[in-house]
């Protein structure tokens, strides 16, 4: 809230996330799987993948995305068996999700 001359003004920041995560596909993936995502602004998009040591294992960076849902596939076929935690990035947004590999 800022106050000048007597008149009383608020100022509120965009919480509105500008990127939601929707999930893999298959998860466990064996050979490969499909992550869904959706902008709300055009954007570059990261997404990293870490295993249980916290050790980046695969990153993947989007050219200029227009909003909308977009996916990614990610090849685990040469991974090993595990629990790993997937991690995308656009503008100052970051969400995380699980991705279990199994073969």
């Amino acid at each position: 809230t800022l106050e000048y001359s007597g008149i009383e003004t608020s100022v509120e920041e965009n919480t509105t996330p500008v990127l939601s995560f929707s999930g893999f596909s298959p998860n466990p993936a064996a050979q490969q799987t499909v992550l869904q995502y959706s902008l709300d602004v055009p954007g570059r998009v990261q997404v990293s993948l870490y295993n249980t040591l916290g050790e980046e294992v695969r990153t993947f960076t989007s050219d200029m995305q227009q909003p909308g849902t977009n996916s990614l596939t990610i090849y685990t076929g040469d991974l090993p068996v595990g629990v790993y935690v997937c991690r995308l990035i656009s503008g100052n947004t970051t969400v995380s999700s699980r991705l279990a590999i199994v073969h």
